[in-house]
């Protein structure tokens, strides 16, 4: 522990870390996974903007994935959402 190396990280590997920030940021009670981060990532990317095909090749995601788009349409779920800046 505490060292890094030259290889990627696994999925399982990910998930580890995360567990052990999560732990030692006193966030007691949920499951966090790799995948948190994962699906993260693009709920997230999308919501500020960015673009989907840069964040299909960073996350890894196939060019035909359906969970991907799943997870895309998720961040854009609110975008231009009829009540946005008018004031309600």
């Amino acid at each position: 522990m505490g060292h890094q190396g030259t290889a990627r990280l696994s999925p399982d590997g990910v998930g580890r870390a995360l567990a052990r920030c999560a732990k030692c940021a006193g966030l007691t009670g949920r499951r966090i996974t790799g995948h948190s981060a994962r699906r993260g990532l693009v709920t997230t990317g999308r919501k500020k903007g960015k673009r989907v095909e840069k964040l299909r090749r960073q996350g890894g995601w196939s060019p035909n994935s359906q969970v991907f788009r799943e997870y895309v349409d998720e961040g854009e779920a609110f975008e231009d959402a009829a009540t946005e800046g008018i004031g309600l």
